[in-house]
């Protein structure tokens, strides 16, 4: 469990150095890609988190969903159980920074959509590896929503971001595409 704290603490270091500029410019390369993926373009309900700053950019994903006429779910987190559920923005008013400095879904202006009507589940994550593991932000949101969840997934991150090595766990779910600014890793 230490050697994935190193890690996280090592590479979201590293993640908040990275200008503004050199982030929009893979995001953008990253984005591309993602539109090209059959995932993508064949998804109408889309759950994705919205990023913070030093991550891929997820808003300019999000408005491109809503002008192909996809739905998008963004999940809202329940610390106590570490479980999440998505909830369909149209808008980002109808979203809210809450702790963590995420932005989820303002409940009461929202609807919550069932996991099997989630088409494509586009991830976020801290690290991974070329076979498809996933080191995560450390509360284990995601596997937990992925032991259940039927529907296609994929990660998205920055060619830095994939590294050699990463402890797993049995609970650890592995990734079924990664999508970078350089290519898409297919697991």
């Amino acid at each position: 469990m230490g050697e994935k704290r190193v890690i996280r603490k090592e590479m979201l270091q590293a993640l908040r150095k990275q200008s503004e500029e050199e982030n929009q410019e893979k995001s953008t390369a990253i984005t591309s890609l993602l539109f090209e993926q059959s995932e993508w373009q064949s998804a109408n309900v889309i759950g994705i988190t919205i990023s913070l700053s030093y991550e891929v950019n997820t808003r300019a994903i999000i408005e491109a969903a809503w002008e192909q006429g996809k739905i998008v779910v963004v999940p809202k987190c329940k610390p106590s159980t570490r479980e999440m559920t998505f909830y369909r923005i149209t808008s980002f008013a109808d979203v809210e920074e809450s702790y963590s400095n995420l932005f989820e879904p303002i409940v009461e202006k929202t609807i919550a959509y069932a996991q099997n009507s989630i088409d494509l589940l586009v991830l976020p994550g801290v690290a991974f590896t070329r076979d498809g593991r996933r080191l995560g932000y450390g509360g284990g949101y995601y596997d937990r929503y992925l032991s259940i969840f039927t529907g296609n997934h994929l990660a998205l991150a920055y060619e830095s971001q994939m590294v050699k090595d990463i402890p797993i766990n049995e609970h650890d779910k592995k990734m079924k595409k990664v999508v970078t600014e350089e290519k898409v890793y297919v697991f």
